[in-house]
């Protein structure tokens, strides 16, 4: 008898760990992150003659990761720091040449990841679509006319906003609720716009799961 106790208890036991267990490594599932990430974005501005060397800015945002069953979806805002020393210039336009100066700029990202692993330590993959907006681009110097700047300006407004492809892949480690994370973005190079060349990103941050992604909805007869 026992014998049979003590067999009873184990096979209880060891339920409830297996239980415990799976509900540790499932619990990143279904949730609904909210994060904060910042990082370092590489670029070379467009040039009209010759080519750029790479150049950095900061970046800093938000963004919110829902995740399923071995996937997640990835939406993210941030705010580009360039600098005051960020310039490009146009290359066939109405004035050849012509220096363009800007210090900031958005990008708005809507990806979707793989997430293959359920331990603590989960690396991640996907892709997805980028709108990068420079938001603040003028030229720099005199004209001849308001309408020779104005017809400039307007040039230079067409090619601050363009939307890309792009590759992620990152590594997360989770600490219940709570995971830090670090992720590399490539952004290939684009015409008709003010970075011309393939584009990179580095962040890293904080993501926290506020709620679950999905509710069961019950009643009561």
């Amino acid at each position: 008898m026992r014998r049979l106790s003590g067999f009873l208890i184990a096979v209880v036991f060891l339920s409830v760990f297996t239980t415990a267990t799976a509900a540790q490594e499932d619990e990143w599932q279904n949730k609904w992150y909210w994060g904060a990430q910042a990082g370092v974005f590489l670029y070379s501005p467009l040039v009209a003659t010759g080519e750029s060397s790479m150049q950095s800015a900061w970046e800093v945002g938000g963004h919110w990761l829902i995740t399923r069953e071995r996937v997640g979806f990835h939406l993210a805002l941030a705010q580009v720091l360039y600098g005051n020393d960020a310039t490009a210039s146009i290359a066939d336009g109405t004035v050849v040449g012509q220096t363009i100066s800007f210090t900031t700029g958005q990008r708005l990202q809507a990806e979707l990841y793989a997430i293959p692993l359920d331990g603590k330590l989960q690396v991640y993959a996907g892709g997805g679509f980028l709108i990068n907006h420079v938001t603040d681009a003028v030229p720099v110097g005199t004209f001849a006319t308001p309408q020779l700047a104005q017809s400039i300006q307007q040039e230079i407004d067409d090619l601050s906003t363009k939307a890309f492809f792009t590759i992620s892949g990152g590594v997360q480690y989770r600490m219940g609720r709570l995971a830090v994370f670090g992720t590399y973005q490539f952004i290939p190079e684009g015409r008709d716009f003010l970075i011309a060349s393939t584009q990179h990103a580095i962040t890293g941050g904080l993501r926290y799961a506020l709620t679950a992604s999905n509710q069961d909805v019950t009643t009561d007869r």
